[in-house]
């Protein structure tokens, strides 16, 4: 094999390289505010076209704790499709958050279903209220 074909050879399977490099690492952001005023700003990492892993931040509007209120906690998660899971850590408050639920097609709106679990020593007795269950529909800001 010519030199010159060696070299087209090398930088056709360097171009192809780079070319998965950039589509393994595509994804999108989007921040959603839903109807209490919190926002969901979202990075979709694609593993494939369809499906992957969501990181971010939630900052909420409301709650009990003032140490999570107003402030950007870090969101992890996946999508498959619409569907989605979401998870947040509130240490300060010692909290979980646990969403699921659905986007439109152009993820322009999102409807979720929530679980706040609070720490709690006994939470099927005397802190019956260790667990809130309750949904949310974000819209897209911009």
């Amino acid at each position: 094999m010519s030199l010159k074909k060696k070299f087209l050879m090398k930088a056709f399977c360097l171009l192809v390289g780079a070319t998965n490099v950039v589509n393994a690492a595509t994804h999108d952001e989007t921040t959603y505010k839903n109807q209490r005023g919190s926002t969901l700003s979202l990075i979709w990492h694609h593993d494939t076209e369809s499906s992957g892993k969501i990181t971010g931040t939630f900052t909420t509007a409301v709650g009990n704790c003032q140490a999570e209120v107003g402030k950007p906690m870090p969101v992890t998660g996946y999508f498959s499709g619409n569907a989605i899971t979401l998870s947040v850590l509130y240490p300060q408050c010692k909290k979980t958050i646990a969403m699921a639920g659905h986007t439109d097609k152009e993820r322009s709106n999102m409807h979720t279903l929530w679980l706040v679990a609070s720490a709690s020593d006994d939470p099927r007795g005397k802190n019956w209220d260790a667990n809130i269950v309750g949904s949310d529909t974000y819209q897209k800001l911009g």
